[in-house]
């Protein structure tokens, strides 16, 4: 990933990281690209030390010569961003109400190398405390309805219908009640007058598909029956 700002869906992203020339990989944010996914809170867990002594985590060695890029002019002290970020993901674990698997969250945060490496609870409230906005509901609450709208998506992605046609191709499926109106194929009645216009042209109908024969077929009316 480029650039976090543009970043649509976090679900194929793995950070951002950079690499020195030595091949040292170092994961790192600036103020202004903290968007909140699940990514960048593991990464502020991680360094949350840094954050509650009020400083930011050190640039790697690639950025350290364009560190002011990554910096604007503000009118506010050093402490006050890290103290800010860190606080707010305070506050969505507290509104989580689930202080076992927060402590829990913010150990595993430190040993493990990446959030791929967390427990499923610990991940799922990880999940929980990311996004633009604080959650309106406990962890648990919402933990059940996500889980409930990922089983529904499942089976509804796995289910396929097994229509069982009558004589008006009405299908009604075999294994749910879903049904479906499926086009009902009428038969061509040709009058007289076209059976013999047919008889008459031949296969020049096949080759032209201005015919009289067509227009006549698809609504243009002879002048008369005989």
């Amino acid at each position: 990933m480029t650039d976090c700002r543009d970043c649509k869906d976090w679900d194929g992203c793995s950070g951002q990281w950079y690499r020195d020339s030595e091949g040292n990989e170092d994961e790192w944010y600036s103020y202004r690209e903290i968007q909140w996914c699940p990514h960048q809170v593991f990464w502020i867990l991680k360094h949350r030390e840094d954050f509650d002594c009020g400083r930011w985590p050190k640039p790697p060695r690639l950025l350290e010569c364009d560190a002011n890029k990554h910096a604007r002019i503000i009118k506010e002290a050093a402490f006050c961003r890290p103290k800010r970020i860190i606080g707010e993901v305070r506050a969505r674990l507290t509104i989580a109400d689930c202080k076992d698997k927060a402590r829990i969250l913010k150990e595993q945060a430190i040993n493990r190398e990446n959030m791929a490496y967390l427990d499923d609870d610990v991940r799922d409230l990880l999940y929980y405390a990311s996004g633009y906005g604080r959650r309106n509901t406990v962890f648990r609450v919402w933990n059940a309805m996500r889980r409930y709208r990922n089983d529904n998506k499942k089976k509804e992605y796995q289910h396929k219908h097994h229509y069982i046609l009558d004589e008006n191709n009405f299908g009604k499926c075999k294994h749910c009640p879903a049904t479906k109106q499926f086009p009902v194929e009428k038969k061509l009645e040709l009058r007289p007058s076209e059976i013999i216009a047919m008889e008459n042209l031949g296969s020049i109908v096949n080759c032209d598909p201005g015919s009289p024969l067509n227009a006549s077929i698809y609504g243009v009316e002879l002048d008369k029956d005989y």
